[in-house]
């Protein structure tokens, strides 16, 4: 059945707002070097000119005029799955905050993976892509985003660089520096460290690097490194710990999600923190945690923010930029008789 409903068209809304088709697309593309000549009781009439008639805009037609799509990639590495989680949901809100679609994928170890998922969004000609990518082996792939000047903001201070490529994010090296003098500030003389089995079978992890050469100049003695794929595992692994002789000062994870892990693991093997602290890496606050983690602070705000600068300043005036942010230890009940260092 056909609605007897009269089509609204931006040709209508424009008459109805006394203005032009053109300021109707600029309000329409939210397009700030078009918006830049409209004033804000301009704005706000055609924007309830569209309200009141009930425009729906049409997408395809919009995508004509702008040049645009009004997508936003964003593909995410899920060796840590929690971090990438937090991040992913953040900046999708903050992309339909500034009227975006976020077309959010995600990929783990498989670098193979990733190179699809890379030519899926590049064919669905997003706007821009933001990234945590899983090393170099696909450079080829997002240089084809560079290649046509679309805006390519990487998530994590230590990947990939080159021209057109804007970064943010904390380098492993501070990590690990963050880490290492919360140990020495403790007089921590031995660690374990808890990692994924995926980390094993692969190259190691720059983060890994950053830390084991840390520990090495610092004095500190790794006592064993332990690698899980799931909670069973590492139950079986904490009782292996507890069992051996020469117990570790603390044990240092891979991320929190895996501190969290550890410290459940403990408590059901009839230990604690007590007996071994568990420090994890990232700060996030999750509800489920069974303590409080004591953790190196990653911002994950603080990397939306900075991000979306890059990615406007890339996207409306062709200027790309690194942003280096810092890294600070949280000190929760998951160390109990740590204290933070002297600063």
């Amino acid at each position: 059945m056909i609605s007897g409903k009269r089509k609204i068209t931006v040709r209508m809304v424009a008459e109805a707002a006394g203005v032009s088709r053109t300021a109707v697309y600029a309000v329409l593309n939210r397009d700030a070097k078009n918006n830049i000549g409209l004033r804000p009781d301009t704005r706000r009439k055609i924007e309830k000119t569209i309200e009141e008639l009930g425009y729906i805009p049409n997408n395809s037609a919009r995508t004509l005029v702008s040049g645009r799509s009004n997508n936003i990639g964003i593909l995410l590495n899920t060796s840590n799955v929690m971090f990438s989680r937090v991040i992913g949901d953040l900046l999708a809100e903050t992309c339909v905050e500034h009227g975006y679609m976020p077309l959010l994928e995600f990929y783990n170890f498989n670098l193979e993976l990733e190179r699809r998922k890379l030519e899926m969004l590049f064919s669905r000609g997003v706007d821009g892509l933001f990234a945590i990518t899983g090393g170099e082996r696909n450079l080829d792939v997002y240089k084809r985003f560079t290649d046509f000047h679309l805006p390519l903001v990487m998530l994590g201070h230590n990947t990939p660089g080159g021209p057109n490529v804007s970064r943010v994010g904390v380098s492993e090296e501070r990590i690990a520096a963050t880490l290492i003098d919360f140990l020495v500030g403790n007089r921590v003389k031995s660690v374990s460290y808890l990692t994924f089995s995926e980390m094993v079978s692969n190259p190691i992890s720059i983060r890994e690097q950053c830390i084991f050469r840390g520990l090495e100049a610092a004095g500190i003695r790794l006592a064993g490194r332990y690698a899980v794929s799931c909670h069973r595992e590492t139950v079986a692994e904490m009782r292996r710990l507890l069992a051996a002789p020469g117990r570790p000062d603390a044990l240092c994870c891979f991320t929190d999600e895996l501190a969290n892990s550890a410290v459940t693991a403990l408590m059901e093997c009839g230990s604690g923190v007590d007996e071994l602290p568990v420090i994890g890496i990232d700060g996030l606050e999750m509800p489920f945690n069974a303590l409080p983690l004591t953790s190196v602070r990653n911002p994950v705000e603080d990397i939306i923010f900075s991000g979306w600068q890059l990615f406007e300043n890339a996207l409306l005036h062709g200027k790309y930029a690194a942003v280096e942010l810092s890294a600070r230890m949280v000190l929760r009940d998951t160390t109990p008789g740590f204290r933070l260092p002297d600063r």
